[in-house]
This record gives C-alpha cells, sequence and structure tokens, in this order.
C-alpha cells in the first residue's frame, strides 16, 4: 500500500525542514512516515522512515523529532548497541495548532508560536544530549 500523506503532513515536513536549516550546529535528526512495508511479523510491520539530519548531529546522541498527526515528539536519543535508538528522560510533546479538534491548521503551522515552542524544546533536549555526551566520555 502507498502512504499518501495529508497536506498538513507535507506542510510540516516543510517547516521541520527549514527550522533544521536554521540550527545547523545543533545535533538534531527528524524522522518523517513513509508508511509501512511488507511485515517481519504478523504483529510488527516494518515501517519506513526518512531522514532529515543538521551537519551538526554526530551518529551516537541526538534530539529526536518525530512529527504526528497532531504534534511533534521532542526527545533527547542515543545510539547504542546494534543501532538501536533509546530515548532519554521524557519527551516533550509540542502541539500542533488546530483551527478545531482532530483538524491541524495548516496556515497556522508556519507560525512564530510553533516555531518557538519547537526551537525551545530542541534546546531544552539538546542540553540533555550534551550532559549525557560529557558523561560517556569522562
Amino acid at each position: 500500500m502507498t502512504y499518501i500523506p495529508d497536506p498538513a503532513a507535507i506542510a510540516l515536513e516543510t517547516v521541520i525542514r527549514d527550522l533544521l536549516a536554521e540550527i545547523p550546529d545543533l545535533p538534531v535528526r527528524a524522522f518523517f512516515y513513509r508508511g509501512a512495508t511488507g511485515s517481519s511479523s504478523p504483529i510488527a510491520p516494518w515501517v519506513r522512515f526518512d531522514e532529515a539530519v543538521t551537519p551538526g548531529c554526530p551518529d551516537e546522541w541526538f534530539v529526536m523529532l518525530r512529527p504526528g498527526s497532531f504534534d511533534v515528539v521532542v526527545s533527547a536519543a542515543g545510539r547504542f548497541e546494534f543501532g538501536a535508538y533509546d530515548i532519554i528522560g521524557d519527551p516533550i510533546g509540542v502541539e500542533l495548532p488546530q483551527v478545531s479538534p482532530g483538524q491541524v491548521d495548516v496556515q497556522a503551522l508556519t507560525g512564530s508560536k510553533l516555531h518557538v515552542a519547537l526551537v525551545a524544546a530542541i534546546r531544552e533536549k539538546a542540553a540533555v544530549v550534551e550532559q549525557m555526551r560529557a558523561a560517556v566520555q569522562s
């Protein structure tokens, strides 16, 4: 089955990619859902993502952005054995603007309120990433 993103998902991806271009020094990876492919088991299908990565993002420690239907989840993350990611601490959910319950305001996605909230959450989690990196290296 082919994944067809809705207009809000397309607009949000553009907003996030533009935001990452503004903060190239921070270690950030964004994962954009691209649908499920096949299945590794009847319970757990394989999921495809497209990644956007800032130049300042190493492989081990980074801020993870996972945009969803009604929010963007911002987490501090690390890559551990076997390439798996581990979430560090509690994630921050940045809510998307809505025109009514369950309907994202596509026009407001480009507004400053969402931008400020995303940057604040990213910077907060980047501080956690730096603490973890320093602790591991010492």
